[in-house]
């Protein structure tokens, strides 16, 4: 009964992170279309999957699992290229503002993808 419950419950964190993933994805857009430069963004550490990763159960549950030492990159990745495309819209470089945006959801397929290999082990 306890591995069942232990099971649903990080099958439902998992699933939690992908929608934060996308909504932290959401934000950006909405921030470079309004123009809001300067609001806070967090990093990869300090949204909930990372704080997962990095401080809470994630390293003690998951570690040895396919797909959890492969998200830290792609995790990072996404963060930093959409801060980037944030700076560069600010800017006004368009060019660079699409590309980041471009790497930035490319690293967030790579992140789904590991988050949905842990949904199969957990």
């Amino acid at each position: 009964m306890q591995q069942v419950i232990h099971s649903a419950a990080s099958t439902s964190f998992l699933n939690t992170t992908k929608l934060d993933h996308a909504v932290w994805k959401n934000t950006i857009y909405r921030l470079i279309d309004q123009q809001h430069f300067h609001e806070p963004v967090s990093d990869h550490a300090q949204c909930r999957l990372g704080k997962w990763y990095f401080e809470g159960q994630g390293a003690e549950l998951f570690a040895h699992k396919p797909g959890f030492r492969e998200l830290d990159g792609p995790h990072k990745r996404v963060h930093e290229s959409g801060k980037a495309a944030l700076h560069a819209r600010e800017q006004g470089d368009i060019k660079s503002m699409v590309e980041q945006l471009k790497s930035m959801e490319n690293a967030s397929m790579q992140v789904v993808h590991c988050i949905d290999r842990l949904l199969e082990s957990a």
